[in-house]
């Protein structure tokens, strides 16, 4: 029987795009691209999403590493920046507050701190969970069987009784192999057909 649904954020519940925004501030999207691309191929970054150096200290490695895109790196990490480039996703988020009538909704993700001090700012839907794993506070992220299991035993979340929604297959994967009910999120309308067939 399924008691708890654990939902993911990015790309699941708020969607990134920081090319309109990067137009209005006259940065070339070409060089937005480049920069990001840097980005998340680094240790910095890793390092980051789970907790271990803080926002001005990678800006500032990556400023060093990389002086020619330090408007672009600022404009993708700052916090300040956040609610430019990200919006809700309205259609899932409203799904998530329906289903909290029902079901205990958690959060998983690998997220950075300021990242997510945003969000609370911006969107509402965290107040409708009973908890959250987020892999700045945990070291480490999915899917590595840690954070889930940090879930598990923080929530006493039974994983027979969850269902887990991300939208990357490795992090459904493992989650499968640890007995929850994974949901690889592509669009709305195959997300309400899947939990259709799973929550009868």
């Amino acid at each position: 029987m399924i008691k708890n649904i654990v939902f993911d954020i990015g790309a699941v519940l708020v969607g990134y795009n920081p090319n309109n925004y990067a137009e209005k501030v006259n940065i070339s999207i070409e060089n937005l691209d480049k920069a990001h691309e840097i980005l998340v191929h680094t240790k910095e970054w890793r390092d980051y999403l789970d907790g271990n150096i803080e926002n001005a200290e990678i800006l500032e490695r990556l400023i060093n590493q990389n002086p020619e895109y330090m408007e672009e790196f600022e404009l993708l990490i700052l916090k300040e920046n956040t609610k430019h480039i990200t919006y809700e996703i309205k259609e899932n988020t409203d799904l998530l507050k329906k289903l909290a009538n029902t079901y205990n909704i958690y959060l998983l993700s690998n997220i950075t701190k300021e990242t997510m001090d945003s969000f609370k700012e911006i969107y509402d839907f965290e107040k409708k969970t009973k908890g959250a794993v987020y892999s700045y506070e945990a070291h480490i992220g999915k899917p590595h069987k840690e954070i889930y299991d940090l879930l598990f035993s923080k929530y006493n979340l039974k994983p027979n009784e969850c269902i887990f929604i991300d939208d990357k297959l490795h992090n459904i994967e493992k989650a499968n192999e640890l007995g929850m009910i994974g949901i690889q999120y592509t669009n709305y309308e195959n997300l309400i057909n899947e939990l259709g067939g799973k929550l009868k």
